[in-house]
Formats: structure tokens, C-alpha cells, sequence
């Protein structure tokens, strides 16, 4: 198996991972959610910590601290990462995986729309449609169900905007995983100390296993991503990337939630949208790839 073949197995196995999530936090479903968020950001710094001291690479994370340039970036990154935690945790210990899906489905056209606004880059007619036909499939759900997917689009709102502050930030993966949850760290301890302690004295063996073993689940697909999308084309991982909100759907049904028809609607708009953006980005790099063979052959 050659580099690249490994490079894109990594990136199945961590959308996997990210999709077969939710069974991991149903686990915890009658735990504090918040107290849930807390651990998940204290063991999640504990985890990267440990790895880059492993790795002897503990002075990066003093130099993305002293740099001002990335810390800019890195601190609202940090803020979008929390909210983000926080909704999706809630969201699968209280049976709202379904709406999880469907904010993760959302947010690869989500973040299409925030390259053309923000980063000027190319609009292709077909993933412009797609953007607009989700923005309809939400429309609709508001009109048919006087329900607006506010869960989904929360998700995929706060995840667009850490991949956006990060690519802003250009920091080291590892290294700004670190900083952000160490700089979450002192506030999850602190609401613990204050407000849980009570539901911390509860916490059976197996549940305490659970919480730290958070800390691991949250950082190595991170990780994993960080070094993986180097390697691996836009377009491929544009494919790969739906195998984890469709299995979170899945992960949602098994789990008893019914995909109601409000939830379903907007689920079919966005369906259809992914597929004209798929379509165009396989386009977009047939004609790259076209371009630069015929470069190629000139010179």
C-alpha cells in the first residue's frame, strides 16, 4: 500500500470514526451534558498534550502561543469548536442525532458558500444551485412545518467557522488542537468545581472510564484529519466526507428517532443539493486535470 492509498484509508477510518460518535455519546446519555462537554475538553487537552510530548514537540504549542498571528485566528476558532462540542454532545444524549446529520450534511455547502464570499474562490453554476436549493429545503421546512432546522444549522454554522478561523490561523494541527482545548481547560474546570460537583461525586467506574476515554475520541480523528487532508485531493474528500452524517442518520435510527417529516424535508433538499455540488466538483477537476495535461504537452 503506497502513500496515498494509506492517506485515504485514514481519512474513511476517521469519517467513520466521527460517524459512530453518536453511539459513544448515547453511552453517556444520562450524564450532565455540560459535565459531558467539560471532560471532553479537559482529557481532549490531556490527549494532545501527551501526544506531542511524545513526540517531542511540546515547544510548538509555546511558539502558536507567542504567535500573535495565529492566536488571532485561533481564539474565536476556540469559541466556534466549544459551541460546537457543546450543541452536537447535546444533541446526541438528548435523541437529536438525526438533526446532528443533518447539520453535517449541511456543511460542506456551507462552506462552499463562505470560500466564494469570503476567499473569492471559483463558483461552478452547479454548486451554486446547490447552495440554493438547501437554503429552499430550509425555506420550505419553514413554511410547510413552521420548524426551521436550527440545530443542523447551528452545527454546520460553528464548524464552518472553525475550518475557517483555522485556515486562517495556518497553524500546526496538533499544536492548535492543544492551545484551544488548554485554553478551554481552566474554564471546564472551573464550572465543574462550582456547579458539578455533586454529579462528579456520582460518577460510577465505567462512567468515569467513559469521560476520560473522551478526551481520545474528540482529539485522534482530529488529528488523523489534520495530517490525511495534506495528502488527499479536495474531490475525494469531498466523497468520503458524507460517511459520517450518513451514518449518524443511521446512528439516529438505530437508536429509536424517527425521521419525521420536518426533519425529512429539509433532509431530501439537502440530499439533492449534495449531489449537484458532488457533480460539479468532479467537473471542476476533470477540467483542472484536462488543463494541465494540455500544459503539459505545450511545454
Amino acid at each position: 500500500m503506497n502513500k496515498n492509498q494509506k492517506a485515504l484509508l485514514t481519512v474513511f477510518l476517521l469519517y467513520v470514526m466521527w460517524g459512530l460518535l453518536p453511539l459513544y455519546w448515547h453511552m453517556l446519555a444520562a450524564e450532565d451534558s455540560l459535565l459531558v462537554l467539560c471532560c471532553r475538553i479537559v482529557f481532549a487537552a490531556a490527549f494532545a498534550f501527551l501526544v506531542l510530548a511524545l513526540k517531542g514537540r511540546l515547544g510548538a504549542v509555546k511558539a502558536t502561543l507567542h504567535n500573535k498571528a495565529q492566536m488571532k485566528w485561533l481564539l474565536p476558532a476556540t469559541v466556534s469548536i466549544c459551541l460546537n462540542w457543546g450543541v452536537y454532545v447535546w444533541a446526541i444524549m438528548r435523541g437529536h442525532t438525526i438533526d446532528a446529520g443533518l447539520g453535517y450534511y449541511m456543511n460542506p455547502l456551507m462552506v462552499f458558500a463562505i470560500s466564494v464570499l469570503l476567499f473569492k474562490e471559483r463558483c461552478g453554476k452547479l454548486q451554486l444551485a446547490a447552495v440554493l436549493i438547501a437554503a429552499a429545503g430550509v425555506a420550505v421546512s419553514l413554511v410547510m412545518f413552521g420548524k426551521v432546522p436550527v440545530m443542523g444549522l447551528i452545527l454546520a454554522a460553528s464548524f464552518t467557522a472553525y475550518g475557517v478561523f483555522k485556515k486562517l490561523a495556518k497553524a500546526d494541527g496538533v499544536a492548535s488542537i492543544a492551545v484551544e482545548c488548554m485554553l478551554l481547560t481552566p474554564l471546564a474546570l472551573l464550572f465543574c468545581l462550582c456547579f458539578k460537583r455533586a454529579q462528579i461525586a456520582a460518577i460510577t467506574p465505567w462512567t468515569g472510564v467513559l469521560l476520560v476515554l473522551a478526551g481520545a475520541v474528540t482529539a485522534i480523528p482530529v488529528m488523523l484529519y489534520s495530517d490525511a487532508v495534506k495528502k488527499v485531493d479536495f474531490t475525494t474528500m469531498g466523497f468520503i466526507q458524507y460517511v459520517s452524517p450518513t451514518l449518524q442518520l443511521l446512528c439516529g435510527l438505530l437508536m429509536g428517532e424517527k425521521l419525521t417529516p420536518d426533519k425529512g424535508v429539509p433532509l431530501a433538499f439537502v440530499v439533492v443539493a449534495l449531489i449537484l455540488y458532488t457533480i460539479g466538483l468532479v467537473r471542476d477537476a476533470k477540467k483542472d486535470a484536462a488543463g494541465k495535461r494540455a500544459a503539459e504537452t505545450e511545454n
